[in-house]
C-alpha cells in the first residue's frame, strides 16, 4: 500500500503516505526493496517490536476528531 485515507469528523478525508519502518530492538533490517523489508529476529522469546511512520496530509480546515483508516501488513515466518 502506498497511501491510504482516514475518515473522520471531517471532509475531505485525511491521506497517510510515505510509510517508513524502522528497526526495533532485537530486530535486524535485511535490507528492503520498493514495498517490502526483511528482517531478522534476533530475540530470543520469538516476538519482536517494529516501528513505522507516514506523512499524514491535513487539509486547512480540517476537524479535529478521531480518524480511521486500514492498511495491510504482511509478515513471513520461515
Amino acid at each position: 500500500v502506498h497511501s491510504t485515507n482516514l475518515c473522520g469528523p471531517s471532509r475531505p478525508p485525511m491521506r497517510l503516505d510515505n510509510f517508513s519502518y524502522g528497526e526495533a530492538s532485537g530486530m535486524l533490517d535485511l535490507g528492503q526493496s520498493v514495498t517490502s523489508h526483511r528482517f531478522g529476529i534476533l530475540n530470543l522469546n520469538g516476538s519482536y517490536s517494529f516501528y513505522m511512520g507516514g506523512t499524514l496530509h491535513i487539509g486547512a480546515n480540517q476537524a479535529p476528531g478521531v480518524y480511521n483508516g486500514t492498511f495491510q501488513i504482511q509478515l513471513n515466518y520461515n
